[in-house]
């Protein structure tokens, strides 16, 4: 039972994780996005608000709880 308890809770991972690059920021299980400009993104999750701040800031790719930010990425709070 341990075991299939630790399968399950790999897959159906809901943890707020960002992952952040020069280029780009990879968001995942967020819940909305609350403000998108091209030099300001905030991103809403279950513990709050991520800024991210840049220039040229494009979503290049979303997919359900899953966001891919891309430009020049300046600053990110979490």
């Amino acid at each position: 039972m341990n075991l299939f308890r630790r399968v399950s809770d790999y897959l159906v991972d809901k943890n707020y994780r960002v992952t952040l690059s020069k280029k780009w920021v990879h968001i995942i299980n967020y819940l909305e996005i609350v403000t998108l400009t091209d030099t300001r993104i905030v991103v809403h999750y279950d513990g709050g608000n991520s800024v991210i701040l840049g220039r040229n800031l494009i979503v290049a790719r979303m997919q359900d709880e899953e966001i891919l930010i891309e430009g020049e990425i300046l600053s990110i709070e979490v």
